[in-house]
């Protein structure tokens, strides 16, 4: 009879440290569950944020555009922009391009092709001091003014 209470102790004990394990593993679970959902909520809320911000105005200016050449580009940079989604979620979308006008565009394009200003001003019929107007501007709008960056460099990186 001894031997049987022992026994019958040491199974209610293993099946105490059984449900604690148990409890504890559940507690776990929650856990992980609830860090899944917060993640799967920043997702969407940032997708929503990347579309509002960068895809809404592209269609925008698609829809507003008469001139077939910069219809397309603006076709091109929706494709780019969209394709990004699905690539690489961390990269931001370049939507700060299009808060540049048609002219700081075409700058944009000289300045990632190597054109000196001065040869954007040749090419462009405008003074020096326009063109560099025009690239204060455009590095304030892109979020480089202070920065150390080369506006060439950031321009090829971008793909633009």
């Amino acid at each position: 009879m001894v031997s049987d209470i022992t026994q019958q102790k040491k199974l209610e004990t293993r099946i105490v440290e059984q449900k604690q394990h148990a409890e504890e593993m559940n507690l776990t679970l929650r856990n992980v569950l609830k860090s899944i959902e917060k993640e799967k909520k920043e997702f969407e809320e940032n997708l929503s944020l990347r579309i509002r911000n960068s895809l809404l105005p592209t269609l925008s200016r698609i829809r507003n555009e008469r001139d077939d050449e910069w219809r397309s580009g603006y076709l091109s940079m929706l494709e780019e922009q969209m394709i990004s989604l699905t690539e690489d979620f961390s990269q931001a979308l370049d939507g700060d391009l299009l808060r540049l006008s048609k002219t700081e565009l075409r700058i944009c394009r000289f300045v990632k092709a190597g054109l000196t200003g001065k040869e954007i001003c040749d090419t462009l019929n405008l003074s020096f001091e326009t063109i560099q107007t025009h690239r204060k501007n455009i590095r304030k709008k892109l979020g480089l003014r202070g920065k150390e960056i080369n506006l060439h460099t950031f321009l090829a990186d971008r793909g633009l």
